[in-house]
């Protein structure tokens, strides 16, 4: 995973040997943030839908929904009110996109890295992040490793083994809920790669990136409720990053309560127009 991860190995003695899977720290921090925008906004959308659906059937005003979560003290009336106020959602997104961009063009200003410090890792909602996040890590580093253990000649060809290898190795044991959220992490390592390639560019030793994804949600997609969801909003995130205005855009939250399989929709309609781009890409590549 070019500029992201690498593997090496060092003689120890004469015998012997020790392999180093390294990953850039300014790529685990990026790693995480991508976590957090898509999975965030994805569950405020998710929340606020739930919140229209009650105020339709119920009656109940939007103030009673949310003086009711504030009178409970479980953490999951706690998960809601972090996530219910889309605009705080949205905002904090846009500060973080802003902070990926600067750490990858590494114009974040010392003053300015406090900024990652003050990331909310630890509450009802970063804990959550943080299972996607750990997986996604794990997908990189089981990636990295798997090039040592293969050794495939042609580079090509090893990304692509390298890339099965840890995906398998992470999926065949799991089960329930871990086994989805392994599943979304690894979905969010995928299309992080995105953000560090964001013309979508000609490399002939690793897959096309956007068909990389979308192989792995093809095998995802029925095993968990969350994936279509989750992958728009990573396209989301990456198409604000990137000021990409013709991205098709989100199920609202008054659509999703009203539409059968939106987001399934909506990533169908996501991949047509990815690909379409990545293929353009990839031909001006070839005739520059």
């Amino acid at each position: 995973m070019q500029n992201i991860a690498e593997y090496s190995t060092h003689d120890i003695k004469v015998d012997g040997y020790i392999n180093d899977v390294k990953v850039s720290a300014a790529f685990s921090q990026v790693l995480w943030m991508i976590c957090s925008i898509a999975y965030r906004h994805y569950e405020s959308i998710a929340i606020n839908s739930e919140l229209e659906n009650e105020i339709d059937k119920k009656g109940t005003t939007r103030e009673q929904y949310i003086q009711n979560l504030q009178k409970s003290q479980e953490e999951e009336a706690l998960y809601q009110l972090k996530l219910i106020n889309e605009k705080d959602v949205f905002q904090n997104s846009c500060k973080l996109l802003n902070i990926i961009e600067k750490i990858s063009k590494k114009t974040l200003e010392e003053n300015e890295m406090d900024d990652l410090y003050k990331l909310e890792m630890d509450d009802c909602v970063g804990s959550r992040i943080n299972g996607l996040y750990v997986y996604a890590m794990a997908f990189i580093l089981l990636h990295e490793y798997t090039h040592h253990i293969l050794k495939t000649p042609n580079p090509l060809e090893d990304e692509i083994n390298a890339d099965s290898h840890a995906f398998w190795t992470l999926f065949s044991d799991l089960e329930g809920k871990e086994k989805n959220t392994a599943q979304l992490g690894i979905l969010c390592a995928l299309v992080s790669i995105i953000f560090f390639n964001p013309t979508l560019k000609d490399d002939t030793n690793h897959p096309r990136p956007v068909s990389r994804i979308f192989d792995y949600y093809d095998i995802v997609k029925e095993e968990g409720p969350k994936c279509a969801g989750l992958m728009c909003n990573l396209f989301w995130a990456w198409a604000v990053y990137t000021r990409d205005n013709d991205m098709p855009s989100l199920p609202t939250v008054k659509e999703l309560p009203n539409t059968t399989n939106p987001y399934e929709t909506t990533i169908e309609n996501i991949r047509k127009y990815m690909i379409q781009k990545e293929t353009l890409a990839y031909s001006q590549s070839t005739i520059s």
